[in-house]
């Protein structure tokens, strides 16, 4: 998928199931070998769940991206834009991986630009990752946010990480990467019982390697 626009707004409404994964280029690219580059995503992006309906359970994900959820394997992601606001309401108790290109990221790829606002309202969710580029992330280069990136979690079971470029970086390398003065990174959480964590670039850092994490 190359040189692609999306100019449509996605309303998400969950009405059953056991997670979500939703992104304006693409939703789900385990165990396929994805290519897309130089796409941009105008579309607003709206996250809801039925009335009466069972929200995502503890141990299920929400990954949603401006872009797309979840990249791995071979897949190759590059220059590409999303200038849509990301918006969720939610009460699960899963954990959220939200990111204004990608909500779970397992490859190094970069030249992302986020212009959209990311903004989460929660009750009762697990981990949350959540960034303006990447919400989990193996490592990102030469991108740049200007969105801004809004947890508020009254009730959170578990920690909330929250950065201007990546909410939780699991490995790797950041580096080239620019979180611009109109960003406004923010985090409400009642929740005491562990580490919330917020940076300007990176909310929390930690290594599924021997090789140390590094921002450049």
């Amino acid at each position: 998928v190359k040189n692609c626009v999306n100019n449509a707004t996605a309303n998400y409404i969950f009405s059953g199931g056991s997670g979500v994964r939703f992104g304006a280029f693409n939703g789900n690219s385990d165990n396929v070998v994805f290519d897309i580059q130089g796409c941009t995503n105008n579309g607003d992006i709206n996250y809801t769940e039925a009335d009466g309906v069972t929200p995502p359970a503890t141990g299920k994900g929400i990954q949603l991206g401006g872009i797309v959820s979840r990249y791995f394997a071979d897949c190759v992601l590059l220059n590409c834009t999303n200038n849509g606001n990301i918006t969720i309401t939610t009460n699960a108790t899963c954990n959220l991986q939200i990111g204004g290109i990608i909500g779970q990221s397992g490859v190094a790829n970069g030249g992302y630009t986020n212009t959209g606002n990311v903004t989460i309202t929660a009750n009762g969710v697990g981990y949350s990752q959540i960034g303006g580029i990447h919400g989990s992330s193996k490592g990102v280069s030469n991108s740049s946010n200007s969105g801004k990136v809004s947890l508020t979690s009254l009730d959170s079971t578990d920690a909330c990480r929250v950065g201007g470029i990546v909410g939780s970086l699991a490995s790797g390398t950041i580096s080239g990467c620019h979180t611009l003065k109109d960003a406004v990174i923010s985090l409400n959480t009642n929740y005491n019982g562990g580490w919330n964590s917020l940076g300007g670039i990176v909310g929390y850092g930690s290594s599924e390697s021997d090789t140390p994490n590094k921002i450049t």
